[in-house]
């Protein structure tokens, strides 16, 4: 079993025939019933958080003949008075389960992703984290996380060469005392760098119809 806190990359962690469960804030409306209904109809486990004063985000897609044109997002920055409530659900799943993954939104469930990571750390729980925004000290002591390459040198700096990006992913894994960094870098492929090593994953074409999503797919994959 696996906790993944929020879920976007829950599909991909279900489709890949892991055992999981959701955890996350909604709000009271009748867009949390429908979660909740397809959730159940996946059978994937959830136990939410419901907030009176939030709405819960909605995403429609437009397709046509299989193709996404465009995605709409109706949402709202969550007002999260405190995250006890999600944090004690971690509590309760994680002596259950071989891994918690953190997708981080910057829309106010992960306010304080320490405090998650901190108690994965107690549980001996390996923490994976999609990060967001420019501090990273907020993930410090995660096992692995999966920036994508503008959001590596939005922390880092400018990267010219292969090398730059190698020293300072290095930097940045010592700096937050984070085991290994996996940059994704669009049809560059991807590189993972940990302190005395570093694979390189290329990229292949493919004609497909959505690539919305392609970083919630990555951390469900190396999960």
């Amino acid at each position: 079993d696996w906790v993944v806190i929020p879920g976007g990359n829950l599909g991909n962690v279900s489709a890949l025939g892991a055992s999981c469960h959701l955890l996350g804030f909604t709000g009271c409306d009748e867009a949390a019933d429908t979660l909740a209904s397809q959730l159940n109809a996946a059978h994937i486990s959830h136990d939410l958080c419901k907030l009176d004063h939030a709405k819960t985000t909605v995403k429609l897609r437009v397709i046509s003949r299989h193709q996404q044109l465009l995605r709409l997002d109706f949402e709202e920055a969550l007002s999260v008075p405190s995250q006890a409530s999600l944090i004690a659900k971690c509590a309760k799943h994680l002596p259950s389960s071989r891994l918690l993954i953190l997708s981080d939104y910057c829309k106010g469930t992960l306010k304080d992703p320490q405090a998650f990571i901190q108690l994965a750390r107690k549980a001996h729980v390996p923490v994976l984290v999609d990060p967001k925004g420019n501090d990273f000290n907020i993930y410090r002591h995660a096992n692995i996380i999966t920036p994508n390459f503008k959001e590596f040198i939005a922390v880092v700096g400018e990267c010219k060469t292969e090398q730059d990006i190698l020293d300072k992913g290095r930097a940045l894994l010592a700096k937050y005392d984070i085991d290994s960094l996996l940059v994704t870098r669009g049809e560059d492929g991807m590189t993972l760098i940990e302190n005395h090593d570093h694979h390189h994953f290329p990229a292949y074409a493919r004609e497909v119809f959505d690539v919305t999503g392609a970083g919630d797919t990555v951390i469900g994959v190396l999960g």
